[in-house]
């Protein structure tokens, strides 16, 4: 590997509303060095909303094999006027 490659170094500052990461760039013939600075707002959320969907379609998957039967319902007042008149 030559020498003379420059990497970049990563900084990553997360929190709940956004993450930040700061990448240390190249090097210049002053001496001086290069930075880059992003801010990537609410990447949690995306993961927290991926997470929610998939416990959802668990809970649904689930929960379909545990439904009780409804009982039949009560004759509706023209069922019984019909039965009446039969």
């Amino acid at each position: 590997m030559p020498r003379d490659l420059t990497t970049s170094e990563v900084a990553l500052y997360p929190s709940l509303w956004c993450d930040r990461y700061v990448a240390m760039g190249d090097k210049y013939a002053d001496g001086s060095w290069s930075f880059n600075i992003q801010r990537k707002p609410l990447v949690r959320w995306i993961w927290l909303g991926a997470l929610g969907v998939a416990v959802a379609a668990m809970a649904g998957a689930i929960g379909k094999n545990k439904r009780v039967p409804t009982p039949p319902s009560a004759p509706t007042m023209i069922q019984r006027k019909n039965l009446r008149h039969a």
